[in-house]
């Protein structure tokens, strides 16, 4: 069959799109399984020709990522088209939210969504329909039935994740030298692990694996690293340093073969402060920066978010960063019932640790967790769109304009004025991420009230408002 798998555009509204432009990883994995049928990826987000891609591909089955909530909207759109261009071809879904959440999409175009991990559903996925099987025999999906809905039994999670082959990045070879995470041009992704044991209450990844946490050997993480063409690597684990003793592992295998990569990783503050060892190890051979989720600045919050962490351990983290000279991506969650003090708070704090890049994201509900269960009668827009982390879903208790007010001003603290922004982005080199016109808009938006009041104004009130079915 021929199989066109599909990362959905991300619009052009506000959101985090022009600081980090991430492969599309899981395409890859899941394509990398599909050795039997002619595979392509199409990456809307930098290809603008989807209806010509169909017509000359013409593809039997269309495949479309639908992790994200805000993807919602435009995976549905790519189903409809591929649907109306060719009505027999095998449409299906996969991904985070269509997981979490099969039921919002739903839709005549829509014919199968992928339950959970796809490298082993979706090649029996496609072998069931070009066979002419009952879909009901597919484990792991929910697919379209006489205009019903049906879920088939769930998949179990993949026992030895060393089986999966290495992603296909052949397939978006094309667009290598446009991934970026911030400042850092081409960038790969390796996923060395996968779910996480913490159950922490803003998050869905534990959702997604069941609170699962399962791990790759060091040794197939060391082939992943050398089939990489990217300088800069990111490690796309939720907590690459869950296992120390498996990371030293790793580090032992890179430091023996000698490759040269800067590296990037997410991990908790706790690890961190029981382990600085690991972090000057890794700083022997490339790392450069770490992701930490602090969330908040007080341990009450903390609490409440079930992050199982403290300040105290939280400030050891960045005190052995800083030792280290590791850049320190530091994420902090804004609740919107933040008054204006606690907005000062939060600046003072990043201030005094000397956070100098921060992400500011809005606590926000996802769908198909406990969290977004409780907060259903509270929330103030069924709109997808506005589930990007930057505006809010829930009531404010500062009026709107003042909540996102001061929410630009936490940006302001670690990305200096507009003007600033334009005049250090203008003089960064070509491989630099943020150095065309699209960045430095995004970033002005991003510290700009406006643009997120025009969220609200241009994405609320449009027609694709809906109240999801749960």
């Amino acid at each position: 069959m021929r199989v066109l798998l599909v990362q959905p555009s991300s619009g052009d509204h506000l959101g985090f799109r022009h600081i980090a432009l991430n492969e599309p990883l899981g395409l890859e994995s899941v394509a990398a399984c599909l050795k039997d049928h002619d595979v392509q990826i199409a990456d809307l987000r930098l290809e603008k020709n989807f209806s010509s891609r169909l017509r000359e591909f013409r593809p039997h089955a269309v495949g479309v990522n639908a992790s994200f909530s805000t993807d919602i909207y435009n995976a549905l759109d790519i189903l409809r088209a591929a649907k109306e261009e060719s009505p027999n071809t095998l449409t299906f879904a996969g991904g985070h939210h269509a997981s979490l959440s099969p039921v919002d999409l739903f839709d005549p175009a829509t014919d199968a969504i992928v339950i959970g991990e796809g490298e082993i559903t979706t090649p029996e996925l496609l072998d069931a329909w070009e066979g002419g099987s009952d879909l009901s025999r597919v484990e792991g999906i929910a697919y379209t039935d006489n205009e019903q809905f049906r879920l088939t039994p769930a998949r179990r999670l993949i026992n030895d994740l060393d089986l999966t082959p290495l992603p296909a990045r052949e397939l978006t070879a094309r667009h290598r030298n446009k991934y970026f995470y911030k400042g850092f041009r081409p960038v790969s992704g390796v996923e060395t692990a996968r779910g996480c044991p913490y159950r922490c209450k803003f998050c869905s990844v534990w959702y997604f694996y069941n609170g699962k946490y399962r791990v790759r050997s060091p040794e197939r993480v060391l082939r992943d690293i050398e089939a990489t063409s990217s300088r800069d690597i990111i490690f796309t684990d939720d907590n690459f340093l869950q296992n120390v003793r498996r990371a030293e592992s790793i580090y032992d295998l890179v430091r023996e073969t000698g490759i040269k990569k800067r590296f990037g990783f997410q991990a908790r503050s706790d690890t961190i402060a029981a382990h600085p060892e690991i972090i000057e190890k890794w700083k022997r051979i490339g790392l450069n920066w770490v992701l930490i989720g602090f969330e908040s600045i007080t341990d009450e919050e903390l609490q409440k978010l079930n992050k199982h962490n403290t300040m105290e351990t939280n400030e050891k983290a960045v005190e052995i960063l800083h030792k280290y000279k590791i850049g320190i991506q530091a994420a902090f969650i804004v609740d919107p019932v933040y008054t204006a003090d606690q907005f000062q708070k939060l600046i003072n704090y990043v201030k005094r640790m000397r956070l100098r890049t921060c992400q500011f994201t809005v606590l926000t509900p996802l769908p198909g967790t406990q969290f977004f269960n409780e907060k259903w009668d509270e929330l103030t827009t069924r709109n997808y769109e506005l589930y990007d982390f930057l505006h809010a879903v829930l009531p404010t208790k500062l009026p709107l304009n003042e909540f996102y007010r001061n929410f630009c001003k936490l940006y302001r603290s670690t990305l200096l004025s507009a003007r600033s922004v334009t005049k250090a982005v203008v003089s960064l080199p070509f491989s630099y991420s943020f150095s065309d016109l699209k960045q430095i808009k995004a970033l002005r938006d991003l510290l700009n009230p406006k643009s997120y009041l025009k969220g609200h104004i241009t994405l609320d009130h449009v027609a694709k408002e809906q109240k999801p079915l749960r």
